[in-house]
């Protein structure tokens, strides 16, 4: 007699996986059309039919969720190439221009230079390669964290069952905005965490072995740096990260550090699903059935990396290739193609010698910033532009990713292929906010939903918290940014559910940008009175129209350019000066090159009293401005370097003080971050503080 699953307490009504397109006849095979029963005793009848159909196969004689045990890529979906693992139209969504994701320059697709799937590098199946993992075999299902190994930070995570007590804490913590803190001055800023206080990483118990191996190759034979060993101690606890000390000279490390632990989670799970199709299989051939075996998924996606431009992905996934492989030419599907449409073509780069050093190292390589790519991790191979379905890392653009959710599906958006990730990872997340923010919340606000189609999963080993639309509290996410703003701070409270906690990590104090005003001039700044944050808007625009304005219309204030950080703002300026007839001009992002030259033209030859930009204008093209005698801030840059950049653009017509440039900076008491970022942690706490409303500094 079969022996049946007992369902979780907490489970009143699993999910309908029944799509749009599905006929009755299909519905009523995966169970969801039987008459008088409820969904959940459907999906028991599901499971026993799975268990008297022998190993849990599926029709086409394959192995659960559509697994080829024996395949040479050893990859878990086994889908074949360039099609969709139970997708209703067969579209190939990790392609960025539509092609089929086919061979590249004659490889064998299937074969991976006759090397035997079932070994990798001498390792045996069933082990974890010196992991402390024994426990990984099912038997930890539904135990506290406790009954786990303590040292196995993968399997506790993953293992353990969520009370309803503790989601509720969850959502508590999260609505109140803050973390339970315990700071702590550390070498890398201040680091604000929840208890237990994250503890440094142990490569030795935590890192699959072929890791271990390969990382010294990829680092040019070092070890962990003490960066790396501070951030690997605390994301190997699958802790939340928010990270704001990126800069140029780490960003490397960085990243090496969080592909390691995400081909780490890559590797742990697919041991442990063949390990599992192995006691599946050897329990069948006893005539025994096997309970307990939670250890996918709706889909195969475990991991999604956003990144801003193809350059970076080039890099990222270079990374993975050499953590895969080490010093050994592996087996990469679609290497060629990828290094085509990755890499800059064009010999002449736009980042010019003139551009600062911060624009050069990041606008180096191709820039593009709508893309997707699906990467496939075998045993032995690395298949890149994998269908999205059918892989195990995504890497992606906001934008690039936004796209492919909006074509996956003739009957609309489907979002099927995020419904199990289990990591997502933001690099670079302060370029977002220039690029379009909105498709980074957009995406996150449909993680973990039900998907519309089965997608061949194999219901029997869904892991439970899974099927109770609870994954948003297992997935982890680390951000990277290059400073706090209050846009990425609210953001990381509000999407990020971990019920292992968060970290923050700070950087103490500033020292500013304004020390590197290397021009004679006067910097005035006004701060704005507003109560509420909602209020500075029209606060600050208020005190500019009738204060502002008419003191600059002066002849003497010829040569006047206004910085306005907010697209919206810029609009709204634009208007209001169109609407007075005052003699301006205007660049922003949208602006053409023709248009741009025109009005930069216009400006210097004094045709045009004024002349108003955007930040973002800024950050994609770093022009020299001339003519500029005075700057006004409508409010300070997102970037402090932008602040010194223009500054130090203005130029003197005379030689008294009635003819020295001058630069005058709008704030509120909101501009914490900015102001900080600014003039020095210092010094804006004395502007914030004091009661008078204007300050001015001198440079020499």
């Amino acid at each position: 007699m079969l022996r049946k699953r007992k369902a979780p307490k907490s489970l009143k009504d699993p999910p309908s996986f029944r799509s749009r397109s599905q006929t009755p006849a299909q519905a009523k095979e995966i169970g969801h059309l039987e008459s008088g029963k409820s969904s959940y005793e459907c999906l028991l009848e599901t499971m026993s039919r799975n268990a008297t159909s022998k190993l849990f196969k599926s029709d086409n004689g394959g192995s659960d969720d559509g697994e080829v045990e024996g395949s040479d890529d050893g990859e878990v979906e086994g889908s074949d190439d360039g099609e969709v693992d139970g997708s209703d139209d067969g579209e190939v969504e990790g392609s960025d221009d539509g092609e089929v994701d086919g061979s590249d320059d004659g490889e064998v697709e299937g074969s991976d230079d006759g090397e035997v799937d079932g070994s990798d590098d001498g390792e045996v199946e069933g082990s974890d390669d010196g992991e402390v993992d024994g426990s990984q075999n099912g038997e930890v299902d539904g135990k506290s964290k406790g009954d786990a190994t303590e040292s196995d930070y993968f399997t506790n995570h993953l293992d353990y069952q969520l009370s309803e007590e503790e989601i509720e804490k969850v959502k508590v913590q999260m609505e109140s905005y803050q973390i339970n803190q315990v700071q702590k001055v550390t070498d890398f800023g201040l680091v604000c965490c929840q208890e237990p206080e994250a503890e440094e990483g142990d490569l030795s118990v935590k890192l699959k072995s072929k890791l271990q191996k390969h990382w010294l190759p990829v680092t040019g034979g070092n070890d962990l740096t003490s960066l790396q060993n501070h951030l690997f101690g605390i994301i190997s606890q699958y802790k939340d990260l928010y990270w704001t000390l990126r800069e140029d000279k780490n960003c490397g490390e960085v990243r090496q550090v969080y592909l390691l632990h995400a081909m780490n989670h890559v590797l742990k799970a697919q041991s442990k699903v063949l390990r599992n199709n192995s006691r599946i299989s050897q329990m069948s051939e006893e005539g025994k059935m096997l309970d307990d075996v939670s250890d996918q998924g709706f889909t195969r996606p475990k991991i999604l990396i956003l990144l801003p431009f193809r350059q970076s992905a080039y890099s990222v996934i270079n990374l993975i290739i050499q953590l895969m492989f080490g010093d050994s030419s592996g087996h990469v599907t679609h290497k060629k193609k990828f290094v085509q449409e990755f890499t800059l073509q064009d010999k002449n780069n736009q980042s010019g010698s003139t551009k600062p050093e911060s624009y050069r190292s990041m606008f180096e390589g191709n820039t593009d910033d709508c893309f997707r790519i699906g990467v496939a991790i075998g045993r032995k191979s690395v298949k890149l532009f994998s269908d999205l379905f059918s892989s195990d890392i995504i890497v992606a653009s906001p934008l690039g990713l936004k796209l492919a959710t909006e074509s996956g599906s003739k009957k609309g958006a489907s979002f099927d292929f995020l419904s199990s990730l289990e990591m997502v990872i933001l690099d670079q997340t302060d370029v977002f906010l220039m690029q379009n923010w909105e498709h980074v919340t957009y995406l996150f606000s449909h993680f973990h939903q039900q998907p519309l189609d089965s997608h061949n999963m194999d219901i029997s080993r869904l892991r439970p918290w899974i099927v109770n639309g609870r994954g948003k509290y297992y997935c982890q996410t680390l951000l990277f940014s290059s400073f706090a703003t209050p846009e990425l701070t609210s953001f990381f409270y509000k999407f990020c559910y971990n019920y292992n906690g968060k970290v923050a990590n700070y950087r103490p104090l500033y020292e500013g940008t304004i020390c590197q005003v290397a021009v004679q001039c006067s910097q005035i700044f006004q701060k704005i009175s507003c109560d509420r944050s909602i209020e500075q808007f029209d606060r600050r625009f208020q005190f500019f129209v009738e204060k502002v304005i008419p003191r600059f219309q002066a002849p003497l204030m010829q040569g006047t350019v206004i910085f306005v950080p907010s697209y919206l703002d810029y609009i709204r300026i634009r208007n209001f000066m169109k609407r007075e007839n005052l003699n301006f001009c205007h660049i922003c992002e949208y602006t053409r090159g023709a248009d741009i030259q025109r009005a930069r033209i216009r400006f210097l030859q004094g045709n045009r009293h004024f002349l108003i930009i955007t930040e973002r204008f800024h950050f994609y093209n770093r022009y020299h401005l001339k003519g500029v005698r005075q700057l006004v801030f409508y409010q300070l840059p997102m970037y402090a370097e932008f602040y010194s950049e223009l500054v130090n653009t203005m130029t003197c017509v005379g030689s008294s003080d009635l003819h020295l440039p001058s630069c005058h900076v709008l704030y509120t008491k909101f501009d914490e971050h900015r102001l900080s970022r600014t003039v020095g942690s210092t010094r804006a706490n004395s502007l914030l503080q004091s009661t008078q409303p204007i300050h001015m500094l001198l440079s020499e």
